[in-house]
This record gives C-alpha cells, structure tokens and sequence, in this order.
C-alpha cells in the first residue's frame, strides 16, 4: 500500500469510516407559519438573526450585479454557524444552509 506521508493501515481507514458512520445525521424541522396576532395579542416571532432572519424562514437577497451580495450572504451565513454577531445583532447558532444561485437573461 503506498504512503500518505505517515504509515497508513487497514485498520486506520477502518476507524475513520467508522467514526463518520456515527456522526449525527441532519433532521428536517417542520415548522407551523407565524400567526401576527394570538388572543388578540401581538405573536413574539423568533429570530436567527434578531430582528432580520425570522427563524424557520425562506430569505431572498437581491441587488445590482457587483453590490456585494455573495460576500455579505458568506458574513451572514458564517455568524451564524458559529452563532457570532451579525451587523451588532445577536444570532442563534444553528445550520446553515447557502444557495448561491446566477440566473442569466440571454
């Protein structure tokens, strides 16, 4: 068996296929819509990002070409997994998910 710059065995590749197998698979959250009003009274609506991302939301981001969209969806999408700051707002880490889409009108 060649070298992969250490000694590698059998048995190690064993063990590394092993511990990805365990790793903790993704679970999809199904999440009822957000009422405005409960009893008459304003419903509190969680935030990913307070006051920004609602949580259990679908976000579009649009502008003009080259207006920095793609960098400031990466800062926002990295706040969050890490569950830092973003734009002096508090996040709730969690998953991410990023789907940087180019349509193109010919």
């Amino acid at each position: 068996m060649k070298s992969l710059g250490r000694s590698t065995r059998w048995d190690d590749l064993q063990d590394t296929k092993e511990d990805t197998m365990t790793q903790k698979k993704f679970k999809l959250e199904i999440h009822q819509p957000y009422s405005t009003f409960t009893d008459g009274k304003p419903t509190v609506i969680p935030y990913v990002i307070d006051g920004l991302l609602p949580k259990a939301a679908f976000s579009v981001l649009g502008a003009k070409p080259k207006h920095g969209k793609s960098s400031f969806a990466r800062i926002e999408a990295v706040s969050v997994a890490k569950g830092q700051t973003f734009l002096d707002r508090p996040t709730t880490q969690g998953e991410v998910l990023l789907a940087d889409l180019l349509y193109v009108v010919t």
